[in-house]
């Protein structure tokens, strides 16, 4: 069995919508149902992954049995058998939000941070940060790596219209370096914050957009055809996780593909992976997302 991280980051707006709509917005991004953070569905990041790599692997024939194996069977008339590969739903580590100074900052908060650190844990995931963050962050705070001029203005950062005073501290310094090097993140533009703030920023600072359908004779009158609706996007630079685990064949026929094989394919194929399209409105340029490997040793 093999573990991986796939660093996940937003190259453009991205819609992993949902099938319900409850308030203003019509077609909303998928959301956790308990934190309300936003979230690529394991469902969606697979099917992506694997429009993705049949592209390539299916072209070639000694690759063929070693994707089935690992993505599962081609379709319902083939031999019905479970993929060996896990992935799960990305969730959000580092998400953009607009600053006075530096363009944008990206912030985070504990519950993200020691989330993170306690699933990467448990599934055996190495070179993680040691300590999960216990500093408790006021809500006028916000934490930042020393000697921050980049978003710092008087001791203060302005994120939108909101204004916090910086904080640092030097049990931060190993999860500032973590992100800076795995995430690929400028450390200077990481931002810890209280998990109140940060839900509201991650509820209220997506990006919502008026689409319009155009109506069978040409206008957009709805009355004559035309549909306008709302919808949802996650925002450029955003920055997902997910933790993907390779098993063994569920193949059961005698050729399937053996477990270091497969171990050893699953590596390649996912360290070899640097950008994918996830979501709908591909034809708009939405959902392009660039990626990173970590694991699978």
């Amino acid at each position: 069995m093999k573990n991986g991280i796939l660093f996940l980051e937003t190259l453009s707006p991205l819609h992993a919508g949902s099938e319900t709509s409850l308030g203003l917005v019509d077609k909303p991004i998928q959301r956790e149902k308990v934190t309300e953070f936003p979230v690529i569905f394991g469902s969606s990041l697979k099917g992506a992954l694997r429009e993705f790599f049949e592209k390539t692997e299916l072209n070639v024939n000694e690759n063929k049995k070693k994707f089935f194996d690992l993505f599962g069977p081609e379709d319902e008339n083939s031999e019905s058998y479970a993929s060996a590969i896990s992935i799960t739903d990305a969730r959000i580590l580092l998400f953009p939000v607009a600053s006075i100074k530096g363009v944008y900052a990206y912030i985070t908060c504990p519950f993200v941070i020691n989330r993170f650190i306690s699933e990467a844990k448990l599934l055996n995931i190495k070179n993680l940060p040691s300590k999960e963050i216990d500093i408790k962050i006021n809500d006028n705070e916000i934490y930042v790596c020393k000697g921050n001029t980049h978003l710092v203005i008087n001791n203060n950062v302005v994120l939108t219209e909101f204004q916090f005073s910086s904080k640092y501290s030097d049990a931060l310094d190993e999860i500032f370096n973590y992100l800076s090097n795995n995430a690929e993140v400028l450390k200077e533009k990481i931002c810890i914050l209280s998990d109140d703030n940060f839900k509201y920023f991650v509820k209220f600072n997506t990006e919502v957009m008026a689409r319009v359908k155009i109506g069978d004779d040409g206008v957009t009158d709805t009355k004559k055809g035309g549909n306008l609706w709302y919808e949802e996007n996650i925002p450029i630079y955003s920055k997902f996780y997910s933790i993907i685990t390779c098993f063994q064949s569920r193949n059961v026929s005698e050729n399937r593909t053996k477990t270091d094989e497969l171990d050893k394919y699953f590596n390649e194929l996912f360290k070899g992976l640097n950008s994918f399209v996830i979501g709908g409105n591909k034809t708009i340029g939405k959902g392009i997302v660039k990626s990173k490997f970590l694991g699978g040793e």
